[in-house]
């Protein structure tokens, strides 16, 4: 609930001015739809759910909330991929707990998206990865 100075409520619903750089698209991470950079876009903005957007090439790993470092998830980790733009990441990986991170007992993934070919490489098949695009 929003309320004006004095305590009165407000029964309006409440938006965001946000600049998105030029240069390349953005995603509004809530439901996908694409902008044009170089421009300030009004989106809504309710109390639960901040504006958020992701440019487009880039490679997002989600997974269920987990509760505790060393947790192993139930399903496999998906790979939100936005297309637009060639993408690269690293994904990195460790036990969650302890120092063994510090002896080198770690992996890291790179992960290249070639937007033209609409590729994800390397996906390996012994990876728990889902590949996500969203719409």
């Amino acid at each position: 609930m929003y309320f004006a100075p004095g305590g009165e409520s407000i029964d309006t619903e409440k938006t965001w001015d946000c600049y998105l750089p030029e240069g390349c698209d953005w995603y509004d991470f809530w439901d996908s739809r694409v902008y044009a950079g170089g421009q300030t876009v009004t989106v809504p903005a309710p109390l639960d759910r901040v504006p958020l957007f992701v440019r487009a090439g880039s490679i997002i790993p989600m997974t269920e909330n987990l509760q505790y470092a060393d947790q192993r998830p139930s399903c496999p980790m998906e790979l939100w991929v936005y297309s637009g733009a060639d993408a690269y990441f690293e994904l990195y990986e460790d036990s969650g707990d302890g120092y063994g991170y510090e002896r080198g007992e770690y992996t890291i993934t790179p992960l290249n998206w070639d937007d033209a070919q609409r590729v994800l490489t390397p996906l390996k098949e012994d990876m728990s990865l889902k590949l996500v695009m969203p719409k």
